[in-house]
């Protein structure tokens, strides 16, 4: 049955780079996606986009009358909010050239301002997530999501959980934040082989403060007075064996949802989150 949501037209302030008149709607709480033949690559689109369907925001901040290639994404996620479980009719994509795709059309919204950052140091590749590279890492180590974001940033050591240390090929200068995100989106570089991908195993923190990160010049978000950094882990995408899961919160929740594919339940995830096949993870700005 499908949900009877209820919509209204928003128009932002013209003066806005993105001021096209967005559609607010009232989206089911959670819906599986169908993947009924378990077709990996489609897997790992649903798994993908999970994150994105469930975040706060996104269903107040999408055009009315999207165009071009955006409209086939859009016009499917307001399905998928009203009840329907089709999957996205897309090409099967590697990993990042799904991530380029949809920051690509997100960006053509009001929505995709909210992961726009700005960086000193220009190297990086794009202004909209993080790639962290892991493939030279040992597999059989357990490292931090911080220690690696270190290292991606211009520090020079990953820090294993037994204490060793490993020096890394980076000598570069620190790269710091002009401007923090409100959603920060890492994606950690995983190389594929005919055994699957590498997988040293990361721990991902349930929540990270990206102060350290910032340039000593940076526009600081304040809010009520206060600087914000703190940053809350919202969901990741991982996988296993040619299977792709999301964990994600819904809309700012507390409780944690497993989807895989049609399957959705609720879980238990702790303060503390390891795995050998995190690709990407979406952390949102806490602003009281």
């Amino acid at each position: 049955m499908q949900h009877k949501s209820v919509s209204i037209i928003l128009q932002p302030p013209l003066e806005e780079a993105h001021s096209e008149p967005c559609l607010v709607v009232d989206p089911e709480p959670l819906v599986g996606i169908d993947n009924p033949h378990e077709i990996p690559s489609k897997s790992m689109l649903n798994s993908v986009l999970q994150i994105y369907l469930n975040l706060p925001n996104i269903t107040e901040e999408l055009p009315v009358a999207p165009q071009g290639d955006l409209s086939q994404l859009v016009l499917w996620m307001r399905s998928v909010w009203q009840g329907n479980s089709s999957a996205l009719d897309w090409e099967p994509l590697e990993y990042q050239e799904l991530l380029d795709r949809l920051t690509r059309l997100f960006c053509e919204t009001r929505f995709g301002d909210r992961y726009l950052f700005e960086i000193k140091n220009t190297t990086i590749s794009t202004n909209r997530y993080l790639t962290v590279k892991i493939g030279h890492l040992p597999q059989h180590n357990q490292v931090t999501l911080l220690s690696v974001l270190n290292q991606s940033l211009g520090h020079h050591y990953a820090t294993f959980f037994d204490g060793n240390s490993l020096p890394l090929s980076s000598s570069g200068p620190k790269t710091t934040f002009l401007k923090l995100p409100e959603l920060l989106c890492i994606y950690l570089e995983r190389p594929l082989s005919e055994s699957g991908y590498h997988s040293t195993p990361v721990e991902i923190p349930i929540e990270l403060d990206a102060g350290l990160y910032l340039d000593p010049s940076a526009r600081k978000p304040v809010s009520h007075g206060v600087q914000c950094t703190f940053y809350r882990l919202h969901g990741f995408s991982t996988q296993a064996q040619g299977k792709f899961v999301t964990y994600t919160r819904i809309r700012g929740g507390s409780e944690w949802y497993r989807c895989c594919d049609e399957a959705t339940s609720v879980v238990d995830l702790g303060m503390r989150v390891s795995s050998k096949g995190v690709l990407f993870c979406v952390y949102r700005l806490q602003i009281k």
